[in-house]
């Protein structure tokens, strides 16, 4: 709409920045090539690789997949003050005051000993040791541990292993130090 300036007359238009916008053109009047340079695709892709390294050096998609994993098997009617909770507690065991809130508890890793030991013999081959230890997402234990007998491990030392490497890699992920 053209609006009449006051007392002459005449009718112009009233400018505003976006009406010398073209398709290719930026707000300034340089073309996109000038304004995205072609360094800005090697800028942009260097603050990703760093931006992937912060997240990565600092564990955060492991910590986000632990509170994931928390939420899922909890499911609180607050998911929120659960979260809020949960990373106190985490706080907690970093300064070495609480006790590590582990998603696998001993009742977990007892009944997947259970479920590889059925008729309760007291002991489980070596590769439900490497099952059990995958399944509660353990990817770094002891390889050869003590065993009870030829290939075989008895309850106490899986259950040993098991919840030690849990609660060291808690530690790792919230950035206990060693005591």
């Amino acid at each position: 709409m053209e609006d009449e300036t006051e007392g002459s007359g005449s009718s112009s238009k009233i400018p505003t920045e976006l009406e010398n916008y073209t398709e290719g053109s930026n707000l300034h009047g340089t073309d996109d090539q000038n304004y995205f340079s072609s360094n800005s695709k090697q800028d942009i892709s260097s603050i990703q690789q760093q931006a992937q390294g912060y997240l990565n050096q600092h564990k955060i998609y492991e910590l986000f997949n632990y509170l994931i994993g928390h939420l899922l098997v909890d499911e609180p009617e607050d998911p929120h003050e659960y979260l809020s909770d949960l990373l106190t507690k985490c706080q907690l065991f970093r300064l070495g005051v609480g006790d590590p809130p582990l998603l696998f508890t001993n009742r977990h890793i007892e009944s997947i000993y259970q479920s590889m030991d059925p008729s309760g013999v007291g002991n489980i081959s070596l590769e439900q040791y490497r099952i059990g230890m995958k399944t509660l997402g353990i990817t770094e234990y002891d390889q050869k541990p003590v065993e009870c007998a030829e290939g075989r491990v008895d309850r106490h030392i899986f259950q040993t292993e098991a919840k030690k490497k849990l609660v060291n890699a808690l530690a790792d992920l919230v950035g206990k130090s060693e005591q």
